[in-house]
């Protein structure tokens, strides 16, 4: 340190003066292009470019507001998929992001706003999703840099929407009346709030409060809370609870576990579906069975009954 000091006094004022004055107008052209429009779209146009670059699908982001040093106000935003499609549509998103973590390639956000967010998903007659397939990474043209771990405090939806149709055959599941038809169906006032960990080693949804309506059904979900985690051996999903149907007293009240995992040490992708374990474990003070039937078409009970299940 001593000799750190002595250094800085051994330079000269002129050069320690322009030194500063050369930080000090860093600063502020930091400070204002941040607060300026023009510094606004230069930093749309670099979100814009990089999904370009990164991703299949398109990102076009009609205006962006705020100081950008404490908050983003993003309106208009859409997301294409390869064909060019518009899969995914939201009215407003406000952000609150940290950016010195970013040097370390950590994307911290304490709080995620998003106002009417409307997502239409297509599955064509090869199985494919577009949202899924606008979200595809493209193949790195050189060694790619090591991925981004996202993590926000706070997320809330309000408003949701979501419609899904297809082209060709149901999937096996809907075809046999295992499951409806997740494939044309219809959400309406979609309510959340929660939670994201998301890092390439593992990752976490933390759902504090869910409320949807599937008029499709009909069924409607009146509240909602899981964690949601996934690594390389499988899903978990812990703290589950629903509550269905708050018109009606006869509506579902469960809560419970589930996971779906590989045995010991073998990677889930590479593990035959007959060979992944499930452990499902549910409490449910209540379940109306007319509900569950809309959602597995193939159940043979009636009426409503109190359950306490443990399954593996």
């Amino acid at each position: 340190a001593a000799s750190l000091v002595a250094r800085l006094r051994a330079l000269p004022r002129a050069r320690v003066r322009a030194a500063l004055v050369v930080a000090v107008l860093g600063v502020v052209v930091f400070f204002g292009l941040t607060r300026t429009q023009v510094g606004r779209d230069a930093l749309r146009d670099q979100i814009e470019g990089y999904v370009e670059r990164e991703l299949e699908g398109r990102l076009a982001i009609g205006q962006l507001t705020g100081n950008l040093v404490f908050d983003l106000f993003a309106r208009d935003v859409r997301l294409y998929g390869p064909e060019g499609a518009l899969v995914a549509s939201v009215d407003s998103v406000v952000l609150r992001p940290k950016w010195l973590p970013l040097l370390r390639r950590e994307l911290q956000i304490d709080e995620v706003y998003i106002v009417r967010p409307q997502v239409a998903m297509h599955r064509d007659s090869t199985g494919t999703w577009d949202l899924l397939a606008a979200l595809q990474s493209k193949p790195p043209a050189a060694e790619p840099p090591p991925p981004i771990t996202i993590r926000s405090a706070d997320i809330e939806i309000e408003e949701g929407r979501l419609i899904t149709s297809r082209e060709g055959e149901a999937p096996s599941l809907v075809a046999d009346g295992t499951l409806f038809d997740v494939t044309r169906m219809r959400v309406e006032g979609l309510d959340l709030r929660g939670a994201l960990d998301w890092s390439p080693e593992a990752q976490r949804i933390e759902i504090e409060r869910l409320a949807a309506n599937v008029p499709t059904l009909p069924f409607q979900i009146a509240d909602a809370e899981a964690t949601l985690a996934m690594n390389a051996e499988g899903f978990a999903g812990d703290g589950l609870r629903l509550l269905t149907s708050p018109s009606r007293p006869e509506g579902t009240r469960l809560s419970g576990y589930a996971s779906l995992t590989s045995p010991a040490g073998q990677p889930f992708a590479e593990t035959p579906r007959a060979e992944r374990v499930l452990d499902l474990r549910i409490d449910a003070d209540r379940v109306d069975l007319d509900e569950l039937r809309r959602v597995v078409p193939v159940s043979p009970l009636a009426a409503a009954v109190a359950l306490q299940i443990d399954a593996e």
